[in-house]
């Protein structure tokens, strides 16, 4: 697959207050600390826009620059992704923020 695109489609603003009504999930993250993320829906609804980022062992402090193979995806129920997480400077011991829509932040 060359690239996935996922749209929240709308005519009206008041559309766009159903993601608003979009029931929490979990999500469940495993991070190697060596260039690959796998990020897993463990809850009963879709996560929207899931968004990494690698933080310094703080959990504060973002590594500016790394690069992520995607970011902002959306996951079904179930539904896992590898995303390669590559910061390009040298970090001790990085951390992996990871949160979605509607689901809240989580520091691995």
């Amino acid at each position: 697959m060359l690239s996935e695109n996922t749209y929240w489609r709308y005519r009206t603003d008041t559309a766009m207050h159903a993601l608003n009504q979009l029931p929490a999930t979990q999500l469940s993250v495993s991070y190697n600390g060596k260039g690959s993320a796998t990020v897993r829906n463990t809850g009963q609804a879709v996560a929207a826009m899931v968004r990494l980022s690698l933080r310094e062992r703080n959990g504060t402090d973002r590594v500016l620059p790394t690069l992520y193979g995607d970011n902002y995806f959306w996951l079904l129920p179930g539904e896992s992704r590898t995303v390669s997480v590559n910061p390009q400077r040298t970090v001790d011991r990085p951390r992996l923020w990871v949160e979605a829509y509607n689901v809240p932040a989580k520091l691995t």
